[in-house]
């Protein structure tokens, strides 16, 4: 689907057959316009956290996502699996320069039923971790596709344009990609870029 496909929905359809974290529209995407999302900021998260040079969005999904797999697949205090989740939520925080490292955190939200009493990681890179009052209101903007290193730039460039032009005061020093598709799934892909918003701006959104 094209990104105006990707904007239509305030919830993504995969949210219907798998579990996604509770949100809230606050305004309501369509073709024209960027969507406005809260969520609850204690809401839990397993997270694993990598720095690396260059372009390394997809390198550093793959690898969060191979240890936040284990983490759900049993590598836990209780030794038991849990659901998976959507959307993956990778968190880039560019680097000062060219020659200087990007922090990455991948992440996935804890089933609702498990908020209270997730199992602690085994994995020492593996942390639980709440949203935060950072990520707790957000900008959407989504893409169809893949998200890769070649078009997530683009995407998140495009969403902070929107928001200039229309005055609305966010926070640029980091930016979230959420995919909500397995990486085998060949077309009708939902991705999106999140972009922090002001407590200011957040309370002005409307649906």
């Amino acid at each position: 689907p094209s990104a105006a496909a990707g904007l239509g929905a305030p919830q993504p359809p995969e949210c219907a057959a798998v579990e996604c974290p509770p949100s809230r529209t606050m305004r309501a995407p369509n073709s024209t316009r960027f969507g406005v999302r809260a969520y609850p900021a204690d809401h839990l998260w397993a997270t694993y956290s990598v720095d690396k040079l260059g372009e390394a969005f997809e390198e550093a999904t793959y690898e969060g996502f191979e240890h936040l797999f284990g983490y759900i697949s049993g590598a836990n205090a209780d030794g038991t699996k849990i659901d998976m989740t959507a959307p993956v939520w990778t968190r880039i925080e560019a680097g000062a320069g060219p020659f200087c490292k990007s922090h990455f955190k991948v992440a996935f939200s804890v089933p609702a039923k498990l908020q209270g009493d997730a199992p602690k990681p085994t994995d020492a890179q593996v942390a639980l971790e709440p949203t935060g009052a950072a990520l707790s209101c957000v900008a959407v903007r989504g893409f169809g596709g893949h998200a890769k290193d070649t078009n997530i730039i683009a995407e998140s460039a495009a969403l902070a344009q929107e928001l200039e032009d229309g005055g609305w005061v966010f926070d640029a020093s980091a930016f979230v990609v959420a995919q909500y598709d397995d990486p085998y799934t060949p077309s009708g892909r939902h991705n999106e870029i999140l972009l922090p918003l002001s407590p200011s701006a957040c309370a002005s959104a409307s649906v």
